[in-house]
């Protein structure tokens, strides 16, 4: 951001981080194309999918094996297969994107961020209703409960502009590098970027 301060005294932080993580991370700050920086922020997002995914399924399934009136009848055993194909979400990324920032991410804090971004810019440059981007048109709302699900809508769908070249879209509406499009990726770069620092700081160890 633009208001962050280089001087001040640095301090080793007291925790471990995920080294795939950073290292995601260091790309991310290093670029010096908004696309690349901000793929580099969504692939932290991208490394908790599975394990986000796989850990949900687990719970689901351990919620039903172990209640003691569990047995292998024709019901149970049905019941246990609806609750496994309700918790796997593996075939949706937009899913387990928004299962991992609802796990690791407090959705208070997301929003105070949006709001004090926009407070700072003199202007909602997220929150205008049915923004145009890159071919769809987005609102996003900030009421509690719906600003993940904004955010993470809205993330996917510029991570697959950035990744495909398709001509699903006409050339006004794709993301082309190095031209005018590359000011809406620097425009939802602190988003990807707050979620990204959020998952890295959940996700470490505390080092005591």
């Amino acid at each position: 951001r633009a208001d962050e301060k280089a001087d001040g005294n640095l301090e080793i932080p007291h925790a471990n981080y995920d080294d795939a993580a950073v290292t995601f991370y260091k790309v991310a700050k290093s670029s010096q194309f908004p696309s690349q920086a901000f793929i580099a922020y969504y692939h932290i997002l991208e490394f908790h999918f599975l394990r986000v995914a796989d850990e949900s399924l687990f719970n689901a399934v351990c919620t039903q094996l172990n209640n003691p009136d569990f047995r292998s009848t024709y019901e149970n055993v049905t019941r246990l297969l609806a609750a496994i194909k309700r918790n796997d979400n593996t075939s949706s990324e937009k899913e387990m994107l928004l299962s991992v920032l609802r796990k690791y991410v407090a959705e208070e804090e997301f929003i105070e961020f949006i709001v004090d971004t926009e407070k700072t810019a003199g202007e909602n440059i997220f929150t205008k209703f049915k923004q145009p981007i890159f071919g769809e048109k987005f609102s996003f709302s900030l009421d509690k409960g719906h600003a993940l699900s904004s955010a993470s809508s809205i993330i996917k769908h510029i991570r697959n502009a950035l990744v495909h070249s398709s001509d699903r879209y006409s050339r006004e509406d794709c993301f082309l590098p190095l031209s005018e499009s590359e000011d809406l990726v620097v425009r939802y770069i602190p988003i990807v970027k707050f979620l990204a620092e959020r998952v890295i700081f959940a996700t470490a160890k505390r080092d005591l």
